[in-house]
């Protein structure tokens, strides 16, 4: 995936009974796809601690890959005609 931000990290979130319960970092992982594609379904046995004393109960629960974006790569007249351009894509003629 051809990004122009800087990849600061990468995070899992983590779902249970069709809810979302938290994240937690992770390394890199080659073999996953970020996003919805990503998605993995595991079981556990044991409780699983996330970030912010948020905890996975045992049973099964949904996993998404993601990337953490920092900043922008580029000079600031192509940051702004990046704005200007995502604006026109999706048909905001006020910025």
């Amino acid at each position: 995936m051809n990004t122009d931000f800087t990849t600061i990290g990468y995070y899992e979130d983590f779902y249970q009974n069709g809810k979302f319960i938290g994240t937690r970092l992770c390394d890199q992982q080659t073999d996953r796809q970020f996003g919805y594609r990503g998605r993995k379904k595991l079981h556990t046995y044991k409780s699983i601690a996330l970030q912010r004393n948020k905890i996975i109960k045992p049973g099964y629960y949904i996993t998404s890959y993601n990337r953490l974006c920092g900043k922008y790569i580029g000079t600031q007249q192509e940051k702004i005609n990046a704005i200007i351009s995502q604006n026109i894509r999706q048909n905001i003629t006020k910025i």
